[in-house]
C-alpha cells in the first residue's frame, strides 16, 4: 500500500482505526529518516579535501569545522538552538554568540 494509498484508505478498509494511525506514523517515521539520510549524504558532498602538502591556516579550518559543526547541530534540532547547544556541550548564550559571529543561517529542512 503506498502512501496515497494510506492516505485514501478508510478505517473500515483496515479493520480499526488504530491500524490506519499506526501505518502513518510509521510512514511519517520512514519519511523523516529517509530526509535525514538525504541531508547527511548531501553533507558529504560538502567535505572539503585538504592539502597539507601546500599549506594550511589551522584557525581557518578550526573555524571551518566549528560552523559545520554547529549547522549540523541546528538542523537536526529543526533549529532549536537549547537543544543544539546541549548537543555541542556549549551553553545557548556561547552558541547564539557563535551563530551571530559566523552569520549562520536558520537550517532548511526538506
Amino acid at each position: 500500500m503506498n502512501l496515497k494509498e494510506v492516505n485514501q484508505a478508510s478505517e473500515t478498509e483496515l479493520n480499526e482505526p488504530q491500524e490506519l494511525q499506526i501505518l502513518r506514523e510509521k510512514i511519517e517515521n520512514l519519511r523523516k529518516m529517509a530526509m535525514s539520510v538525504v541531508a547527511e549524504v548531501e553533507a558529504l558532498g560538502n567535505v572539503k579535501i585538504i592539502d597539507v602538502n601546500s599549506g594550511i591556516n589551522i584557525q581557518d579550518e578550526m573555524r571551518d569545522y566549528e560552523k559545520y559543526l554547529i549547522q549540523r547541530a541546528l538542523w537536526h534540532t529543526s533549529g532549536n538552538q537549547a537543544r543544539a547547544a546541549e548537543l555541542l556541550g556549549l551553553r545557548a548564550t556561547t552558541l547564539n554568540e557563535k551563530i551571530k559571529r559566523y552569520n549562520i543561517q536558520a537550517p532548511v529542512r526538506h
